[in-house]
């Protein structure tokens, strides 16, 4: 009785999408509405994430122009070695139909030739030096944010980017990964308790003011190497489009190493950090005579599924994220596997579970997450019909692009659900608080309605 009672009050909501579709920014979002208070006590310790986000963008670009470096020093070597080579590249290639780009190979070798080399300049080069103990603190910070998964000593963090999608920073297999187990319990390294009690001095604590420390001396070279048009070229040339990636706070680099800093809403939003397991949130609708909503944020890597099916029993809704700007990404795959398409992955996820019979009384609502990025690149050219070659409306237009996302999810949504159900759908940004605070109400009176209808009360 006392179980059924409990059921009546509670509604268990699992959030659902591969890696980075923003499950973590939507929990936060719920935060924001229902545990405002929670929210904010815990807002210090975002500022670790967020500066070693910062070190990781400058990272990144370090290591993109010193695979820069070590392509054309091979290409120099290449060019001064005996004929045979060059005969090769002046060749016809054996199959005249073959597509250059099949490859990674090919595209490469084709980027290399069809550019004139990048070299960077004396000045570049002691900028470089001068942001080297950059690393350090961060590899420092990294650990005691991470210390069961962060790596010092990994490997480039670049190792896919000239080939693949550019968007790895935080998920390439071998990279600098900021990732937390489940549960808040990261934040008590910072001196930041669950309750909310004043802050305390820790270990986390000292090594956060160390790197806070270095990156206030090194703010104005971190500032001349983002905003230097060689190494914009660079990016270009090898397609790393930092401004896209989560965790990107470059052009707020002066405002977030300031002393007093303090992360505001938008950067907490905006921040990276991956969580490895389930992470369970319990939120009181006060509106709602104590109703509750438990919410399940579960992994969405490839290795992360698995774990999905066990939390299908006794769900009430699920929200499906699709990060349907990731139409022109990739997932990082070895170099010796085929590539899969963000988008296509997720059309592949969605079928899976609305198909799921276990599910076919749940509330399904799906969210085209990241529609500002999709604005982005509609906007600066990039062509849908390149990875969408269905697509037959207006490149251009990023409302034509989203319409047809939106069709073709819910013909998914038609054909493979095992009875009949509505589909709700919203486009979203989750870091317009705004925005998605006004999804998020609508979708929890759909639920509740949806409840009371089953229940024969409407």
């Amino acid at each position: 009785m006392a179980r059924r009672r409990l059921s009546r009050r509670v509604t268990k909501i699992l959030l659902l999408g591969q890696a980075e579709s923003g499950k973590s920014t939507t929990i936060k979002n719920l935060q924001l509405m229902f545990q405002p208070n929670a929210f904010h006590a815990h807002r210090k310790a975002w500022r670790a994430v967020i500066h070693l986000n910062l070190i990781n963008s400058v990272r990144y670009i370090l290591d993109t122009l010193q695979d820069e470096e070590d392509e054309e020093a091979a290409d120099t070597f290449n060019r001064n070695r005996p004929s045979s080579s060059l005969t090769t590249v002046s060749a016809p290639p054996l199959n005249p139909g073959s597509s250059v780009s099949s490859t990674s190979t090919s595209s490469t070798s084709t980027m290399n030739i069809s550019r004139p080399p990048i070299h960077l300049s004396p000045e570049q080069k002691r900028v470089r030096m001068r942001l080297s103990p950059l690393m350090r603190v961060g590899d420092e910070l990294g650990v005691k944010l991470s210390p069961e998964y962060y790596d010092p000593k990994a490997n480039s963090m670049t190792k896919y980017s000239s080939t693949q999608s550019t968007s790895y920073l935080y998920n390439q297999p071998g990279a600098r990964e900021l990732t937390v187990r489940s549960g808040s319990g990261w934040k008590a390294a910072f001196g930041v308790k669950p309750s909310g009690a004043p802050p305390t001095r820790s270990g986390g604590t000292a090594a956060e003011d160390e790197a806070a420390r270095v990156l206030h001396a090194c703010v104005d070279d971190i500032w001349t190497l983002w905003t230097d048009p060689i190494v914009k070229e660079v990016l270009k040339k090898r397609k790393v489009r930092l401004q896209e990636m989560s965790g990107f706070f470059l052009n707020d680099v002066q405002r977030i190493v300031d002393p007093d800093y303090e992360p505001s809403i938008d950067d907490i939003l905006r921040a990276r950090l991956r969580t490895q397991g389930v992470d369970e949130y319990k939120f009181t609708m006060e509106n709602r005579g104590g109703r509750e909503w438990w919410v399940y944020d579960v992994g969405g890597s490839r290795t992360q599924r698995a774990q999905w099916a066990q939390f299908f029993d006794d769900i009430t809704a699920i929200i499906f994220l699709a990060p349907i700007s990731a139409f022109d990404e990739y997932l990082p795959t070895a170099e010796d596997q085929t590539r899969m398409n963000k988008l296509e992955d997720t059309f592949l996820l969605w079928k899976d579970v609305v198909s799921n019979r276990l599910l076919a009384k749940v509330i399904i609502v799906l969210f085209m997450n990241k529609i500002d990025i999709l604005n982005i690149k509609i906007s600066q050219g990039v062509d849908v019909r390149k990875y969408v070659p269905r697509f037959e409306g207006n490149v251009k237009n990023s409302d034509e692009v989203t319409r047809y996302f939106k069709a073709k999810f819910k013909a998914i949504h038609k054909r493979y659900s095992p009875q009949p159900r509505p589909f709700h759908c919203f486009p979203t940004s989750a870091i317009d608080t705004q925005a998605t605070s006004i999804i998020l109400s609508t979708v929890r009176e759909q639920i509740v309605r949806t409840n009371l209808e089953q229940a024969n009360i409407l």
